[in-house]
């Protein structure tokens, strides 16, 4: 049972980032080597988790002698899964801003278009365009024909 509470209080502490690493490698043991009750076990899974994927001395050492950085022997840059998930992270939101802006520009462009069909040809000139529609808009408000007749016409299916 002392055992119990020693798990209990080494888990809380090291649930607050209050423990020592010797009293981290101390938790894991207990967990690894004992019957835990029910509400322990998560914390058991979560040491044994990041007990399989932190280096130990003897990988990080090895690894500096095989890997030289920048030309020097014995210097390795270990990417923690922090850094690693920080770097997709980063490139993840630089690729989400990168859309937005070519979104954005296309929006954009296409806001500032102006574009008529006159006479069956394709015209973007503004002055051109603006031109043709206020005339035509003249040219309606100044005929006295009925709307109504008009469209009763078009659509008639006789």
């Amino acid at each position: 049972m002392d055992k119990i509470l020693r798990i209990r209080t080494l888990a809380d502490r090291f649930l607050a980032s209050e423990t020592s690493l010797q009293e981290e490698r101390e938790l894991t043991e207990l967990c690894r080597n004992g019957d835990l009750p029910a509400d322990l076990l998560p914390v058991r899974e979560m040491l044994l988790a990041l007990e399989s994927m932190a280096l130990t001395d003897e990988e990080r050492a090895s690894a500096a002698e095989e890997q030289p950085y920048g030309g020097q022997q014995g210097h390795v840059k270990v990417m923690t899964p922090v850094a690693r998930g920080r770097r997709w992270l980063a490139a993840a939101a630089a690729v989400v801003v990168l859309l937005a802006a070519g979104a954005f520009a296309l929006w954009h462009r296409q806001q500032d278009e102006c574009v008529a069909y006159i006479y069956g040809k394709r015209c973007t000139d503004r002055t051109v365009v603006m031109r043709e529609m206020r005339q035509n808009m003249t040219d309606m408000a100044e005929s006295d024909a009925d709307v109504e007749a008009q469209l009763n016409e078009m659509f008639s299916t006789n």
